[in-house]
């Protein structure tokens, strides 16, 4: 008669799985959220050039920075438009620093006429800046926690055994 493995599936690598499940639980949303902007800025570079006009550009205070409330409208085929997305991954300026954001008011005054790139498909995807505010090696980098976690979680639920092996070292003495 064959044991049961499952009081040895509840037994290894308890830690190892929660500590995995913890930073994928954080790692998966922040991933797909630079990804989508990395694939929907890549896009917008094929978006189509319109005149929009900014209806709302105030600088707010916060305590690491400032942040930036933008909103334009525009019209494309009789249809009018409203946004407030700056570039994909950054609508805000929420992380920038005071001077980026400074410059920022001072280019796009309210009441201004700016170019602005949608998407002739869906022009409620709309931008101020073409590409995204994530540069390449952010991206890479959250790729690679994205696959280690993932890893660390399969080797735990699969191989607890071999787990408690790589992720706790053993006692030289």
């Amino acid at each position: 008669m064959k044991k049961n493995p499952l009081p040895l599936f509840f037994k290894k690598a308890i830690y190892q799985r929660v500590f995995f499940l913890i930073l994928m639980s954080f790692m998966t949303p922040m991933t797909f959220k630079v990804m989508k902007a990395a694939y929907q800025g890549e896009k917008s570079n094929q978006y189509v050039q319109a005149q929009c006009l900014i209806t709302k550009n105030e600088l707010i205070k916060i305590t690491d920075g400032a942040k930036l409330d933008v909103q334009y409208s525009f019209v494309v085929d009789g249809v009018s438009y409203e946004s407030n997305r700056y570039q994909w991954g950054m609508s805000d300026f929420t992380q920038q620093k005071r001077g980026k954001v400074t410059s920022f008011l001072k280019n796009f005054p309210a009441g201004s006429s700016v170019d602005c790139y949608y998407d002739s498909n869906n022009p409620n995807d709309v931008v101020l800046k073409k590409g995204t505010a994530y540069k390449w090696y952010e991206n890479l980098i959250m790729i690679v926690f994205f696959l280690f976690g993932l890893w660390g979680l399969f080797i735990s639920i699969f191989y607890p055994q071999q787990a408690e092996k790589i992720f706790i070292p053993s006692d030289p003495s």
